[in-house]
């Protein structure tokens, strides 16, 4: 994305401290603060689209409706059974899963049992997964949204990504 690139991003009205409206309607919160930062160091223009459920969500990403969906709360009424690791600071790497029970890295795992990983190519995602020995088979995609789609579909049953967590106060 370049600078000037505007990119829709679904915001949910009511999940404070994450994301909420203020008196005046606007939003406010971490990920509002967090899609500042962004906007002010990249040049990218996020233009916000309100959503009032899960469902909606996942709708408007098939549907192409906006480009971000911010995954970090509420998976409530989700197809997907999405679990996460707790976050550190100041960058964090998480896990989705597509499964019940979470990967743990310590553990051995037999060569046709291991759970399937969808990777972004390229990216820093790939350079931390290249660096680690997780028990994972990997599935390189181009897109985020690409990783998410086969998350969603069952083709891959994780999804490793980053955040970047600047208040140490919060936990999300």
């Amino acid at each position: 994305m370049n600078k000037g690139h505007k990119v829709k991003v679904a915001l949910f009205d009511d999940h404070y401290p994450y994301i909420f409206r203020n008196t005046n309607g606007e939003y406010e919160g971490i990920v509002k603060d967090y899609l500042q930062y962004i906007e002010k160091v990249s040049g990218i223009d996020f233009i916000e689209v309100p959503l009032t459920s899960v469902e909606q969500g996942y709708t408007g990403l098939k549907n192409g409706d906006f480009g971000v969906y911010p995954m970090t709360f509420d998976f409530e009424g989700s197809n997907l059974d999405i679990q996460y690791t707790e976050p550190y600071l100041p960058y964090h790497y998480f896990i989705f899963v597509n499964t019940h029970q979470p990967v743990d890295p310590a553990e051995e795992v037999v060569e046709q049992t291991k759970p399937t990983m969808a990777v972004i190519r390229d990216s820093a995602i790939d350079r931390y997964v290249a660096s680690k020995s997780l028990p994972v088979e990997v599935r390189y995609y181009d897109s985020d949204r690409q990783a998410l789609k086969a998350l969603d579909r069952g083709k891959s049953s994780l999804l490793l990504g980053r955040r970047f967590r600047y208040c140490d106060w919060c936990r999300v």
